[in-house]
């Protein structure tokens, strides 16, 4: 049914949402946030862990962290947040247009003020 209306048009996920339903801790949303800044070709999970060092031991640890943020959307709405692009991670198109719309919302906002 979500996927239906998703489709039709009459819902639209945003990054507050993802991360309410994917993330535990700061340290999945940084992760998140790693993923978008790759872009559309990825990050390895060993530059994650490079970037987020104090907060992240090795990139087994952001391996299961992604595959579990997977799993918690998936049950939820049956999207996946990131997917796996060779060796690299990146956000799935999904993700990556519900983080791509809120940004879009913040610049409408700006400048409407």
């Amino acid at each position: 049914m979500i996927q239906g209306l998703d489709i039709g048009g009459y819902l639209h996920f945003d990054q507050p949402y993802i991360e309410k339903v994917c993330c535990l801790d700061e340290v999945d949303k940084a992760i998140l946030e790693e993923l978008y800044r790759a872009g559309e070709r990825g990050i390895l999970p060993k530059d994650i862990v490079h970037n987020l060092k104090p907060m992240i031991g090795d990139r087994w640890q952001v391996l299961h962290r992604i595959q579990h943020m997977n799993k918690r959307l998936d049950l939820e709405i049956a999207q996946k947040v990131a997917e796996k692009r060779g060796h690299e991670w990146a956000l799935t198109s999904f993700a990556r247009n519900a983080y791509d719309l809120t940004k879009e919302k913040l610049e409408r906002e700006d400048t409407d003020s």
